[in-house]
């Protein structure tokens, strides 16, 4: 007979399988419908995924593009300020959807250039800086997208394998205990059936012939 662990004998066990049969049924339902709702997130940050990578890689050209030409005009160093140490920030603000937690957005906040630390030899250089942060900030955004897209395929994939191990594994398992179980049962009560039964038929037959010997015996006396 299949066991399944902690599962209690005899007819304790019967209830006890029809509780965990039930149990696990509604495990799968609710992975089930977890698994829709992840499948919509994973479709929306793929889609924006891939349009934030086709538009931080058009960013990016035009950045190089203007780059290029702020260096034909003022030089290799045309691009290169100096700075006070001071760098991008970048606040990620987080979601989460049916236990996966994944980043949602980002705020890029660029420093602003001390006045006076750097004046540009020609207008192609003003249009180098403002296309690298264009780009700077769309490559984040790029970023953030596939962060989340690829949380939220982990969290399908580790979902579907769950549901698959209860619907494939743990669940056939608890069924298959709970018809051998009910088979057992079902023989048991039919041999107890049986065996009260034949008692019956036993006291009957002693009654009769108890009466019998009576009826002989007064059947004797009065003679």
């Amino acid at each position: 007979m299949t066991r399944v662990r902690g599962m209690p004998s005899g007819r304790a066990g019967r209830g006890w399988l029809v509780r965990r049969v039930g149990t696990a049924g509604r495990a799968a339902s609710l992975l089930d419908r977890k698994l829709r709702i992840l499948r919509r997130e994973q479709e929306r940050y793929t889609r924006r995924s891939e349009e934030a990578l086709e538009e931080w890689t058009r960013a990016l050209a035009s950045a190089e593009e203007w780059a290029l030409r702020a260096a034909l005009l003022g030089g290799a160093g045309a691009l290169v300020p100096e700075l006070d140490g001071a760098s991008a920030d970048v606040t990620v603000e987080w979601s989460a959807v049916m236990g996966a937690r994944f980043p949602s957005s980002a705020r890029v906040d660029l420093p602003d250039l001390p006045p006076g630390s750097w004046l540009p030899a020609s207008s192609a250089v003003d249009a180098a800086a403002a296309a690298y942060r264009v780009a700077l900030e769309a490559a984040v955004d790029a970023a953030v997208s596939r962060a989340a897209a690829r949380v939220v395929t982990e969290e399908i994939d580790a979902t579907r394998f769950r549901k698959r191990a209860i619907e494939d594994r743990w669940l056939p398992r608890l069924q298959a205990a709970s018809a051998e179980l009910d088979l057992v049962l079902s023989e048991t009560e039919a041999g107890e059936a049986g065996r009260l039964r034949l008692a019956a038929a036993s006291q009957g037959r002693d009654a009769h012939r108890g009466g019998s010997s009576l009826m002989a015996k007064g059947v004797n006396d009065a003679q």
